[in-house]
């Protein structure tokens, strides 16, 4: 018995050389068939008749057009929305590779460098991004007190001042009072039209100062210079010393308004 099926499968072994040589060669029409990229949702192979609806992998002429806009709609719509909420919370989800970090800008005027001291400053920009990061307790200092001591740092000079941040209740404006006449105007010899840019830092509970532009400066052949850098001006208890010019000495021992009244002066 053992022996009858040892021979049948040697039989059977020594017909599949033969059929392998019998099978007729792959065409090349064959071989192109065998792998589509092409996504359908149909086979061509698969038996056709006369009531069959015709398919076609192919979109249609508008289709792509259409899609593109209603996505388009739909982006316009959210973004309608986001800026909604972004007035509402003030609060800002656009994404920009760059950030200017000074939100406060200035052009100062005559009356920031008058005998003042103050520096008046856009209530609304305070608010948004000062004003309303401050504990309750600092806020009523500021908007109903007497004011806030906070310590301004110059980007330029690498040096921090104290200054008295509060409200104009009469004219509903914050202002930056104290030290801004002798520390900045005076020190950094500035003049109208110069540009300042400010910013609150929550991580080191200060504000941050730098003079962004200078006012074009006139000279005596007429023409119209550009100063993008000025030297600051030392002040020291017996003299005032601007860049340019000699000190001018205080019998008293002290800074006078007649002292630097020319420094006051624009060009």
């Amino acid at each position: 018995m053992i022996q009858d099926q040892q021979k049948l499968t040697q039989d059977l072994l020594s017909l599949i050389p033969n059929v392998v040589r019998e099978m007729p060669p792959i065409s090349a029409s064959e071989t192109d068939c065998l792998v589509s990229t092409t996504l359908c949702l149909y086979d061509p192979t698969w038996p056709k008749s006369s009531d069959d609806t015709k398919i076609s992998c192919v979109p249609r002429g508008n289709t792509g057009t259409e899609e593109k806009e209603n996505s388009l709609m739909k982006l316009k719509l959210l973004s309608n929305e986001g800026r909604q909420e972004e007035e509402q919370y003030g609060v800002s989800t656009e994404l920009t590779l760059f950030t200017d970090p000074w939100t406060i800008k200035k052009k100062l005027t005559i009356s920031d460098r008058s005998r003042q001291s103050c520096l008046l400053l856009n209530p609304r920009t305070v608010h948004s991004h000062i004003v309303r990061y401050l504990p309750e307790v600092n806020q009523k200092m500021v908007q109903e007190g007497s004011g806030l001591t906070v310590d301004v740092y110059d980007h330029n000079t690498h040096t921090t001042h104290q200054m008295l941040l509060m409200t104009l209740i009469r004219r509903g404006s914050y202002v930056l009072s104290g030290g801004w006449l002798m520390d900045f105007v005076i020190r950094r010899a500035l003049k109208t039209k110069d540009e300042i840019g400010m910013y609150g830092d929550l991580s080191d509970s200060k504000l941050h100062f730098c003079v962004l532009s200078r006012a074009p400066t006139r000279v005596s052949s007429g023409s119209v210079v550009a100063s993008p850098s000025q030297a600051p001006i030392e002040v020291s208890s017996g003299s005032v010393a601007g860049p340019s010019q000699a000190p001018i000495g205080v019998s008293s021992g002290s800074v006078t308004i007649a002292s630097y009244s020319s420094l006051l002066a624009d060009p």
